[in-house]
């Protein structure tokens, strides 16, 4: 019985640490995409969010974050922008903001 709630003690306790660690990488690409987010009004800049990620995308028990933009503030257009369309180029913000921070994302979940 002690070995169960022992065990149960650090398994919440590494997805805890986990979580706190995938919100932290999450927050850095949202303030590393920030300053390269293309700007008209501002409403995407401010969309640009950490949010957890439930339903199926869980490995186990670890929940992870999806970094958002748009979908609030009138931004319907973040996902033209990040992929372009047929007749707009790419304007790509959140994928070269992940490139930048992914070879820090071990660190952040060690420091969590």
């Amino acid at each position: 019985m002690a070995i169960r709630m022992f065990e149960q003690s650090v398994k919440e306790q590494v997805q805890a640490k986990v979580a706190r660690g995938l919100h932290s990488a999450g927050e850095a690409v949202v303030s590393t995409a920030v300053p390269i987010t293309p700007i008209d009004t501002g409403n995407l800049r401010r969309s640009e969010r950490v949010e957890p990620l439930v339903g199926a995308f869980r490995i186990g028990s670890v929940q992870f974050v999806l970094v958002k933009a748009g979908g609030v503030n009138n931004v319907g257009y973040a996902l033209y922008l990040e992929l372009g369309t047929r007749f707009m180029a790419a304007r790509p913000y959140l994928l070269p903001a992940l490139r930048q921070v992914a070879p820090r994302i071990p660190a952040m979940l060690r420091a969590a």
